[in-house]
């Protein structure tokens, strides 16, 4: 995936919600569906590999998707596993690429201050919420439910909310209560998402200060209860209602159970033991996802290492100070600078 450098407006740091006008630099990535070798590019020639999607008209369904606006995605999150450990940044993401909706994709890192995902279409904005997928729709034009039967419609919204409201939710909280545990999970180095010259040992207390305990925890017999349904509703199709067909439920349990599977086994979660133990088919659901949706998922998941050469220099320099000797000034514009 080609990689550049932008002047797009955004922010790295901690934000009030609205998209700041400070220049700064950030990790630009033109997005589309790639080739087989893994390769991206704006070319349409690219996608030509992967079966149109069936898009929603007056006439019925059209193979030749309508213009569309430039359209830009902001997300956080990467890793080295995860294009995105925040479910709602992995399932914006996940449905564009379902749709084969042509995108330019900006990271933002490990910026948890809760303003994305954020999608620019044009002159409108639309923001982090509930029904960002319904207003994807509703602008794009693009029906991602439209082949299933209306009672296949309205099982995907039913069963969809309850995994948002359970899991999603539970994942959510559980990061955002213990972010030391987060870097665990997902192996993520502050100093290469940040790319701040700190100590080590700053920038993990800047990081972990920030948390907060939360007693909005769903009942664990209930993301038990959730599991289970996902689990049998599947049974031993490839998607959930159908070997080709993927909608929106496909979408977005993709995108909470990911995250969820790619917690490190060293970090203790029960949800991902239970599916990992007991719902084995959601497991080779995410892989089969994986797949059918992001063949360049190497690619998409750890920038990180492409500006590792780039950084080491930096970073060797930083690395020889003594993280318990950290000079006064550093450590008082450490404080002013959180990015959390």
């Amino acid at each position: 995936m080609e990689t550049q450098k932008s002047d797009h407006p955004v922010d790295l740091g901690a934000g009030d919600g609205v998209l700041p006008s400070k220049t700064v630099d950030i990790d630009l990535e033109i997005s589309s569906l790639p080739n087989q070798s893994g390769e991206s590019s704006t070319d349409q020639d690219s996608s030509s590999q992967v079966a149109s999607p069936l898009v929603a008209s007056d006439s019925g369904f059209a193979e030749e998707p309508v213009a569309l606006p430039p359209i830009f995605l902001h997300l956080c999150g990467q890793c080295p596993s995860l294009p995105s450990f925040q479910s709602d940044c992995l399932k914006v993401l996940t449905w564009l690429r379902t749709l084969a909706v042509p995108f330019q994709l900006f990271n933002h890192k490990l910026n948890l201050d809760g303003r994305f995902p954020t999608v620019e279409i044009g002159n409108d904005e639309l923001t982090n919420t509930d029904h960002i997928l319904s207003d994807l729709s509703r602008h794009l034009d693009r029906a991602l439910d439209a082949p299933l039967t209306v009672e296949q419609q309205i099982l995907a919204f039913s069963l969809g909310s309850l995994v948002e409201h359970t899991l999603a939710r539970e994942h959510r909280e559980w990061f955002r209560s213990n972010r030391g545990e987060l870097l665990r999970a997902y192996s993520i180095d502050l100093k290469k998402s940040w790319k701040k010259m700190l100590p080590t040992s700053v920038l993990h207390f800047l990081f972990k200060r920030s948390s907060y305990k939360s007693s909005t925890h769903a009942n664990p017999a209930d993301i038990a209860t959730v599991i289970t349904m996902l689990s049998k509703l599947l049974g031993t199709q490839s998607f959930f209602f159908g070997e080709d067909t993927v909608c929106s439920l496909d979408v977005i349990a993709f995108a909470i159970l990911a995250p969820i599977l790619a917690i490190s086994e060293l970090v203790p979660y029960s949800a991902r033991d239970k599916i990992k133990l007991e719902c084995e088919n959601l497991v080779w659901f995410v892989e089969r996802m994986k797949q059918r949706v992001f063949p360049d998922w190497d690619q998409l998941c750890d920038a990180q290492k492409k500006d590792a050469d780039q950084t080491a220099e930096m970073l060797t320099d930083i690395n020889l100070i003594d993280e318990n000797e950290v000079p006064a000034k550093i450590e008082e514009q450490s404080i002013l600078e959180t990015a959390v």
